[in-house]
């Protein structure tokens, strides 16, 4: 876990924390910072907000014993040995601290935050290789991608801490990027892993939460109304008008406000005019300017995705046609609605969405181009909300034994394991089928591994039969 931060730049600590009580010296400078008592060096700034520890007085000793020359905590603790600076907030002190440890890089490259229940990681980088695109040096932060301008880094990585945060941005900064394009999570918003950012512009994707996180939708979109409360006023609010909730953040906002939708008055207006197994034709409007884009992923949730890149491309200077150009040229998001060819005569689509809202999104794109049968594989423990959607919508759900069909419509067969779903969803397939292969691992590794399974399979079907080869 990375919860240490250390620069060679010191700091002083009350000009940081200027809202502190301090209880011993005021005057402290420090270089480096951390959140892990187990791990403090000589010299750390202890910041007491480890939520696994259950006696915070014991860990803050323990730290102080290792070196640490001040504490910061939001409760007095009786540690007598280093000054204690006491906040209101000690995981929004940690975070504010953290970047002027890597010299507050947000000052000077463009940061554009990309929050809400669904398409974050999808619109993060499609924006990423819209500026990329136009000749913008760019970082990327979002699930499963670390970029800083010059390296990325694909392995799989929980929602970035704080110090995680911090050193990607002073990556960014020092690598020359003059925009970097930031994955906001609800997870890292409740945990104060931003603060201390200051974001240029701000898309809100839409306010869909549902229950299957295990968390309540109205305590997830407070979040995100504390996230729009906060923005700067010089900062652009990019959100969506399909979306209720989102319309009512914008319309409270005082402050630079760009909308983009589908078919509804929007300052970037989308109509989706034509759809195919290939993917869609989108019409965007701006202004007076309309310009076609093709997209390589069918389904209206998924011309919202780029629609959100598109206007918050715009927002951040780009005139359409090269915002329009560079979606077009984007790679396909990896794990939406992927297509796996090897020659069948029906359609296979990879998707790594798991959540109710994710699932509908890929089952009703599967279902505008499909000419035959829409066969569903749902991941293993799936939640009964997913096993709605899917047996709501598709003709034949494939689904672990532990999983819950409920109210069964279509036709729903329980196997062992994914892979026996997988295997028995591309022998029942017909021509003009579409097979949704759903939840699909989120690790890149994993991934590529379930793809890679895919192919064979699909080419031993191939082999064994005599099923009439098509050319992709």
């Amino acid at each position: 876990m990375q919860t240490s931060l250390r620069q060679p730049a010191g700091v002083c600590l009350l000009e940081t924390l200027a809202d502190a009580r301090v209880f011993g010296d005021r005057g402290i400078y420090a270089e480096s910072c951390t959140t892990d008592a187990t791990d403090t060096r000589p010299g750390d700034v202890y910041f007491a907000v480890d939520s696994f520890v259950e006696d915070v007085a014991a860990a803050a000793k323990l730290a102080v014993e290792s070196g640490a020359k001040a504490i910061v905590t939001d409760q007095y603790l009786p540690i007598f040995d280093v000054p204690q600076f006491v906040v209101s907030d000690a995981r929004v002190a940690y975070g504010e601290f953290c970047q002027q440890l890597v010299g507050d890089p947000s000052r000077s490259l463009t940061l554009a935050g990309v929050a809400g229940a669904h398409g974050k990681s999808t619109v993060s980088r499609l924006l990423t290789s819209i500026l990329k695109h136009a000749g913008t040096r760019c970082g990327c932060l979002v699930d499963n991608l670390e970029f800083n301008g010059s390296v990325a880094n694909e392995n799989h990585h929980p929602a970035p801490g704080a110090a995680r945060l911090a050193r990607w941005l002073g990556d960014c900064d020092a690598d020359g990027c003059q925009a970097a394009v930031l994955e906001l999570s609800p997870r890292s918003l409740r945990q104060h892993s931003h603060a201390g950012v200051r974001l240029g512009l701000l898309c809100l994707t839409n306010q869909n939460f549902d229950r299957s996180s295990g968390r309540s939708p109205e305590d997830e979109r407070q979040l995100a109304a504390r996230l729009v409360a906060d923005l700067p006023p010089f900062a652009t609010l990019v959100t969506n008008v399909n979306d209720p909730h989102c319309v009512k953040l914008a319309a409270e906002r005082d402050g630079l406000t760009m909308t983009y939708g589908l078919d509804k008055p929007a300052d970037v207006q989308g109509t989706i005019i034509e759809s195919s197994a290939g993917g869609q034709v989108l019409m965007v409007t701006i202004g007076c300017t309309t310009t076609a884009v093709s997209l390589p992923i069918g389904g209206e949730a998924f011309a919202l995705d780029y629609l959100a890149a598109i206007a918050s491309a715009h927002a951040l200077g780009l005139a359409l046609d090269k915002a329009a150009t560079g979606a077009e040229a984007a790679p396909h998001p990896p794990g939406i609605m992927q297509p796996t060819t090897c020659g069948q005569s029906f359609t296979v689509q990879l998707d790594r969405g798991a959540t109710p809202e994710r699932v509908r999104a890929a089952l009703n794109a599967a279902r505008r181009t499909t000419t035959g049968r829409v066969i569903v594989v749902l991941p293993e423990n799936p939640p009964a909300a997913v096993c709605t959607v899917a047996t709501s919508l598709g003709d034949m759900v494939i689904l672990p034994r532990d999983g819950e069909p409920s109210g069964e419509p279509c036709q729903t067969k329980q196997v062992e394991d994914r892979f026996s779903a997988i295997a028995l969803a591309l022998g029942l397939a017909d021509p003009g089928d579409t097979v949704v292969l759903a939840g699909v691992p989120k690790p890149p590794a994993c991934r590529r591994a379930e793809e890679g399974l895919v192919k064979q399979l699909l080419e031993l079907r191939i082999a064994n039969t005599r099923e009439p080869v098509t050319m992709p």
